[in-house]
């Protein structure tokens, strides 16, 4: 039944009614040009609307109130202080005009205004109104108020991007900070051909870079334009911030943006599209397909956030996605009548861009990482206002410069560094700028170089946030991510997963299994989906699965995974079923361990992550907040304890005693690789062993014992004695806590073992590429008097290492970091020094007989009483001036 068009539009106010009649006006006159004259009903005019068409000039009248014969002859008073001349008079009213009040507007007409008569008037009631609108009234007055709602909230995002503040910065607002975005553009069947399927985000010369904002507008503006603009970019890389941009800049171009934040809709029914229409102001679809087709200006349609859509417990993301997008290619893009260009972002993700929603002429645009240049404005921008708030700023040249250096030693993209991977992207840089900020100015260099610490604060942050909007970090709750505590353990699991395939990608069934093994398919294929979107991951195809946005974090969440793992042995188990759970634990971590070679960025992370825990064990670590954890910290007893049980685990693996047991034992933990492989699975596990003891041997004794870092332990021959098991050194004037790892001691005095243990490792590790130890982290090893003829020793960290009578004949020291090293009677013959920083080392009495030292660096080393140097090879090193050498030395050094 059709409701009383009258009674309907007297319900409107008069603001209301007089829009209404402007609508009409433009529909009825197309090419016209129409627009309200002063306040509504103002004592000093007769006209409410005026305008022209085909030279006519209009002067309109709106009257929402009752309309008779009094009101005409008021009506007519009022348009003759008109000041402009007029063609043609419209009287509009909102009530059905009496036939008197109709007789007596014909009896007035023509009139007159302050400038002569008009030549036609007309007065058009409800059904004028009505039949020249072509619509019902009704839904015309509801499509104009649903117009005005997107009107307001429109408003609500400029007040958002101009006035709301970031990180509750005072003077933060986004407006102040923004800076244009660009990306790189590939046609879907283009994106299809490449060699794997997966994301071009990272090469630049696929897709190409250029302005985003520009190529949008491009897009949206063509006329036979009729595919979805699908936006992918990481988290923090800018894609809600962009939609705000865009918003305006289409209000701006005369367009009509509907901006829907997936997060907001209700949870899907059978129509998709009336959630979206009830998030956009309407009441049903039906509602939402008239206020199109009566809406003046051209809509575009923004739905940002595609992975933040609300799960129901039957669907999985990408069947969620793809309901939603069909819905909304059929019902507004592909929908008769008026083309309404619709713009989706979100993060990468296959459960979007996939064959099943986009076709082969589809844009995918991906948001490229910033340029050098880009991140130094951003940058300088972030810093000018921190200033401002007398918070103080940051040297945040320091961030642009380490950024810069990463991108032109990868031709334009920020690889393979890393920090480039977290300094690329807007938010995550003004993360890292806030961390810096929140450290000494001494410590800037160590957390740009090191980047463990730039990763640890991007996980963190991811984690922390996970399930907060992209938009808005303190904005509800999004059902489709995960929670931190089940995030990071994905995150870990995958992570190891990942290493122990010798893979950087895991297929999406695999990493079902990983994750959920025999669980419910559906809740598993859901866990994959929440965890894809969740994180950092590279976008592809299905097939491709999972594969982390840059190798270093897969790197650095497998050493959280791995420290995650140690902390069983910090326990003090009491029960033997406690006990028996423990060697279980182990077992598996030692399966994982001889799994893969790891390599040497996985032992940076892991040493970083060590030094990290230890010193938050002891206090000592002043964390930034933005990374630092809930969790509480081991304590030193309990690092301790690890630092013990790591060092028997190491014992029982050269003994043999850690895999050659009996099938019920810890081999079991290792009877996924074959009977063949083993003795590779054993030289792995063993190198694994070798320097995980020695890095957290080295931890602990470096936060217990330097509170002055230039202080040397061996400055004086202090007696040693063995302390508890073997492969471990106490000195006798140290704290209790401390330990020295000595790998193969067993009594007194050292033998050949610890050669032939690394002969053991060395005998499989032809795949690895090096011989161990070459290159690992090995401060306070002590080898008193160990055999160690020929050992391969070149790029380690040795500082402070005590090789006191060691037999080193041959050995490779060559870049070796051995400052403060004690060398007392070693035996250095045809030893390769070259390169290797000699600071501070006691060669008292050590045999040097033709040892290169070769732009070695000897500055402060004690050369008094050592024995076999001559002066060329000596003048062959770095700073000899600045060693001390023995009187006859010293003399004939003064001829150089």
């Amino acid at each position: 039944m059709r409701l009383d068009t009258s009674r309907h539009l007297t319900a409107l106010s008069a603001g209301e009614f007089e829009l209404l009649c402007l609508h009409i006006l433009r529909r009825t006159f197309p090419g016209g040009q129409f627009a309200p004259r002063g306040a509504t009903n103002a004592a000093d005019q007769g006209v409410d609307i005026e305008g022209s068409h085909n030279n006519q000039r209009f002067a309109v009248q709106c009257k929402s109130g009752t309309l008779n014969k009094d009101h005409i002859t008021a009506a007519f008073a009022a348009l003759q202080r008109y000041p402009h001349p007029v063609d043609r008079f419209i009287l509009a009213s909102a009530r059905p005009p009496t036939p008197k009040a109709r007789d007596a507007f014909r009896s007035l007409t023509p009139g007159a205004t302050a400038t002569g008569p008009f030549r036609h008037a007309e007065i058009w009631g409800p059904d004028e109104l009505e039949s020249k609108a072509g619509i019902e009234l009704d839904r015309l007055a509801d499509a104009l108020r649903l117009e005005a709602g997107v009107a307001a909230r429109l408003n609500e995002a400029r007040q958002e991007f101009h006035n709301e503040f970031l990180m509750d910065v005072p003077g933060l607002t986004l407006a102040k900070v923004y800076i244009d975005l660009d990306c790189g553009m590939m046609k879907w069947r283009e994106l299809q051909r490449q060699a794997d399927g997966r994301s071009f985000s990272a090469q630049e010369q696929l897709g190409g870079r250029v302005e985003l904002m520009a190529t949008v507008m491009q897009l949206i503006q063509q006329p036979d334009f009729a595919e979805f603009v699908v936006i992918q970019g990481s988290p923090g890389s800018g894609k809600s911030s962009f939609t705000l941009r865009l918003a305006q800049h289409l209000a701006d171009e005369g367009f009509l943006p509907l901006r829907v934040r997936l997060r907001d809709l209700p949870v899907l029914g059978d129509s998709p599209l009336d959630a979206l229409a009830r998030a956009l102001g309407c009441r049903h679809e039906r509602e939402l397909q008239l206020a199109l087709d009566s809406w003046e200006r051209d809509s575009v349609l923004i739905l940002d956030g595609w992975d933040e859509l609300t799960l129901l417990p039957d669907q999985t993301l990408r069947q969620q996605v793809a309901s939603l997008m069909r819905a909304v290619e059929q019902g507004i893009l592909h929908r008769r009548g008026r083309r309404i260009p619709v713009v989706v972002t979100g993060r990468p993700s296959a459960s979007v861009t996939n064959a099943d929603i986009l076709n082969e002429s589809t844009p995918i645009l991906t948001i490229r990482p910033l340029t050098p240049e880009q991140l130094e404005t951003y940058l300088g921008l972030l810093d000018e206002i921190y200033r401002e708030g007398a918070m103080g700023g940051s040297d945040y040249r320091s961030i642009s410069a380490r950024y810069r250096r990463a991108w032109e030693a990868s031709d334009g993209t920020p690889l393979p560094d890393a920090s480039g991977e977290v300094l690329g992207w807007p938010h995550l840089a003004h993360v890292a700028y806030r961390l810096l900020r929140s450290v000494d100015v001494k410590q800037h260099q160590h957390l740009l170089e090191s980047s463990t610490s730039l990763l640890r604060c991007l996980t963190e942050f991811c984690l922390k946030h996970s399930r907060k909007p992209s938009d808005r970090v303190e904005g509800p709750e999004v059902k489709t991510h995960l929670d931190t505590e089940s995030l990071r353990e994905y995150l870990r699991h995958t992570a190891r997963f990942i290493t122990a395939n010798k893979r950087e990608a895991v297929g999406a069934d695999d990493l079902k299994q990983a994750l959920m093994g025999d669980k419910d398919p559906l809740q598993a294929m859901a866990a994959v989906d929440r965890l894809l979107v969740s994180f950092l991951f590279r976008p592809g195809n299905e097939k491709a699965g999972c594969e982390f946005m840059h190798k270093s974090l897969r790197e650095f969440l497998f050493a959280d995974w791995l420290l995650n793992e140690l902390k069983v042995l910090s326990i003090n188990y009491q029960t033997v079923r406690q006990v028996r759970e423990a060697e279980q634990r182990t077992a598996h971590i030692a399966a994982l361990l001889a799994a893969s070679w790891l390599s040497d960025e996985e032992w940076k992370h892991v040493r970083h992550q060590v030094e990290w825990e230890v010193k938050r064990g002891m206090g000592s670590a002043d964390d930034p907040e933005v990374f630092r954890r809930d969790e509480p910290p081991l304590s030193l007893e309990q690092w301790c304890r690890i630092r013990e049980n790591l060092t028997d685990l190491f014992g029982n693996w050269v003994l043999g005693a850690l895999v050659y047991s009996d099938t019920n034992g810890p081999r079991a933990g290792l009877g996924l690789l074959e009977n063949h492989m083993f003795h590779q699975a054993e030289s792995r596990l063993g190198e694994a062993l070798f320097r995980l003891t020695a890095i957290v041997h080295a931890e602990i004794a470096w936060a217990v014992i330097h509170a002055d870092p230039e202080q040397s332990c061996w400055s004086d021959e202090v007696p040693v004695t063995i302390a508890g098991a073997s492969h471990q050194t106490r000195l006798d004037n140290k704290l209790e806590p401390v330990r020295f790892f000595s790998p193969c001691k067993t009594s007194q005095e050292f033998e050949t073992s610890f050669r032939q243990a690394l002969a053991r490792i060395n005998g499989a590790s032809i795949d690895l590429g090096r011989e161990v130890p070459e290159g690992s982290y090995l401060p306070y090893l002590v080898q008193w008097a160990a055999g160690l003829e020929r050992v391969n020793l070149s790029h380690c960290d040795l500082r402070q290492a005590f090789f006191q009578e060691a037999r080193l004949a041959g050995a490779d020291l060559s870049w070796a970091n051995l400052e403060r090293a004690c060398l007392r009677r070693a035996d250095l013959s045809r030893a390769n020094l070259a390169h290797a920083n000699l600071r501070g080392c006691l060669f008292e009495k050590a045999r040097l007989h033709g040892a290169n030292l070769k732009d070695a660096d000897l500055t402060g080393a004690d050369f008094s009483r050592a024995i076999g140097l001559d002066v060329m090879q000596i003048k062959e090193a770095a700073h000899w001036a600045e060693a001390n050498w023995s009187a006859e030395l010293r003399s004939r050094l003064t001829d150089l």
